[in-house]
C-alpha cells in the first residue's frame, strides 16, 4: 500500500513539472552564466578568446552542463517519474473494466439521446470502422462499438519516448555530438586552432582523439553524380589511428568511420581567407576567416575577435563581380577590416591578397583564399537512444491526433422500440458530435 501510494506520487503531475522547471532553470543558468571548462587554463583563456563563452549552443545549455552533477540528477530523478506515470498507466489500461451499461448511465454521456422505431442493429449500419461486441444488462440487451482502441496507449508510447530520450542523455554525458571542425583545401583542424580565432565555431565542444589529424584534399561544391541533386563533396586524408592513413571521398549524406569516430559532411559550406598575424612581442599566429556563400548582390562579413587584443574586427571580403562559388571567378579580391572597441570604431583596413597592414601593434597579412567545409564528428552511441527517442514521440502524437478512441453504446430498453444511444471520445469532442450525428441521421432512400 505505501509502495503504490509512493508510485502514484511520483508520477503525479505535480513532480513532473517540477522536474521540468528545474531543467528550464539548469539551462537558463547555462545561458546567462559561461560553463566551466574542462581544459588547461591555457587552453580555458583561448577557448575563451575565441568566442565560445558566446557560443549559441553553449548558452541553451547544449554541451558541458549536460556532464554537471545536478543536471544528471535531475534527469535522472525525471527518469523515475515518467517510468512510474508509464507504470501506472500501464496498470490502468491492462486493468480497465468495461464502462457500466445502463440507462442512467448512457445519458450522462456526453451525447445521448433516444432514437425510436428502430433496432440496435440498424443504428450499427450507420457508422463504420467500429469492432463491437455484445451483452446484457438489466435495463436491456447492449450493442457496444469501439473505433481505435489501441490509441489508448499512446500516452504509454509517449512515455517511452520520453525514457528514451532521458536514457541517451544520460548515457551520452555530454552533447552527442563532438563538434564542428572547418577545413580548408590543405589545411588540417590544427590551423584553426592555432591563435586567430572566429566566435562562430558551431558546437565545437570536446577535442577530436588525440594523435586524429583531418586534412581536406579538395572540395567541391558543386559536385553531380547520377541520382544526386547538386551537393558538396569533399576528398579527406586521415592519419593517425591504428588502422593506418585513409584517403576517402565524403559526400553529404554519407559518413566514414576512422578511429573509432563517425564523420560527416554539414549542410554549411563556404570560402575563407587565411589572415597571418603577428605582434611586436614576436607572438604569431595563422587562422582561418570563414566566410558562408552570401546572398546575392551582398558581400560576406564576418565577426571574430583576435588573441591579445581587446578589439573586435568585422572582416569584409570584396569582389568586383560579387562572385565567390569559384576561385577562378572572384575579379580584384580584397578584405575590408574594421576594427571595433566598446562600439566605437578605431580603424579601417582595405587588403588585397599579400598585402600587409598594422593596428595597435599587430600586424594582419592577407594569405591565400580558401575553399571550406564543415566536418561533423560523433562518438556516442547514445545517439541511436536519443533518434529512437523522437520516433516514438513522433508515433505518438500521430495516434493522439489521427487516431481518437471513439465508443458508442446502443442500448435496446426491454418492452419499447426506442434504442438509448450514447457516444464519447476520449480526446476529442468533435469526433464524438460527428458520430452521433452520422448515427442518429435517418437514412433516406
Amino acid at each position: 500500500m505505501i509502495a503504490n501510494d509512493f508510485m502514484q506520487r511520483l508520477a503525479s503531475r505535480r513532480v513532473s513539472l517540477t522536474l521540468i522547471l528545474l531543467l528550464l532553470c539548469i539551462c537558463v543558468t547555462g545561458a546567462l552564466v559561461p560553463q566551466k571548462s574542462l581544459l588547461e587554463p591555457e587552453e580555458y583563456a583561448a577557448w575563451v578568446a575565441a568566442g565560445g563563452v558566446h557560443d549559441l549552443w553553449l548558452k541553451l545549455g547544449f554541451t558541458r552542463i549536460f556532464s554537471t552533477w545536478y543536471f544528471l540528477t535531475v534527469m535522472a530523478l525525471f527518469f523515475v517519474s515518467t517510468l512510474a506515470a508509464m507504470i501506472v498507466r500501464v496498470r490502468a489500461l491492462l486493468r480497465r473494466e468495461k464502462p457500466e451499461v445502463s440507462a442512467a448511465a448512457i445519458s450522462r454521456e456526453p451525447f445521448s439521446a433516444i432514437v425510436p422505431g428502430v433496432s440496435p442493429e440498424t443504428l450499427k449500419l450507420r457508422v463504420s470502422g467500429f469492432c463491437w461486441s455484445e451483452g446484457n444488462c438489466a435495463d436491456g440487451r447492449c450493442l457496444t462499438g469501439t473505433r481505435f482502441g489501441f490509441a489508448r496507449w499512446s500516452v504509454v508510447l509517449l512515455h517511452t519516448s520520453l525514457l528514451l530520450l532521458i536514457l541517451g542523455v544520460l548515457a551520452s554525458q555530454e552533447t552527442y555530438f563532438r563538434g564542428y571542425m572547418k577545413l580548408g583545401v590543405g589545411q588540417d583542424e590544427q590551423l584553426d586552432e592555432a591563435g586567430f580565432f572566429q566566435q562562430d565555431k558551431g558546437m565545437l565542444a570536446p577535442p577530436l582523439p588525440r594523435g586524429l589529424k583531418i586534412t581536406l584534399l579538395s572540395f567541391d561544391n558543386r559536385y553531380r553524380e547520377a541520382g544526386y541533386l547538386p551537393d558538396i563533396a569533399a576528398d579527406l586524408l586521415l592519419e593517425g589511428a591504428a588502422e593506418g592513413p585513409l584517403r576517402t571521398r565524403l559526400l553529404r549524406y554519407n559518413t566514414v568511420r576512422y578511429g573509432g569516430t563517425d564523420l560527416y559532411l554539414s549542410v554549411r559550406s563556404g570560402f575563407g581567407v587565411i589572415l597571418h598575424t603577428e605582434r611586436r612581442d614576436g607572438g604569431r599566429a595563422s587562422g582561418y576567416v570563414t566566410f558562408h556563400f552570401p546572398e546575392k548582390g551582398k558581400n560576406p562579413q564576418v565577426q571574430a575577435e583576435v588573441p591579445g587584443s581587446d578589439m573586435q574586427v568585422n572582416v569584409e571580403f570584396l569582389s568586383r563581380n560579387h562572385k565567390y562559388y569559384d576561385i577562378d571567378d572572384i575579379e580584384s579580391p580584397a578584405i575590408r577590416m574594421r576594427f571595433m572597441r566598446n562600439g566605437r570604431l578605431v580603424a579601417e583596413r582595405l587588403i588585397r591578397p599579400g598585402e600587409r597592414t598594422e593596428v595597435e601593434g599587430i600586424s594582419y597579412t592577407f594569405g591565400k583564399i580558401d575553399y571550406w567545409c564543415d566536418i561533423a564528428a560523433t562518438r556516442d552511441p547514445a545517439i541511436s537512444l536519443i533518434f529512437a527517442g523522437f520516433a516514438a514521440s513522433a508515433l505518438a502524437l500521430v495516434f493522439f491526433a489521427l487516431f481518437p478512441t471513439t465508443e458508442i453504446r446502443l442500448l435496446e430498453i426491454r418492452g419499447t422500440d426506442a434504442v438509448h444511444l450514447g457516444v464519447r471520445c476520449e480526446r476529442f469532442r468533435a469526433v464524438a458530435e460527428r458520430v452521433f450525428e452520422q448515427i442518429t441521421k435517418e437514412k433516406t432512400t
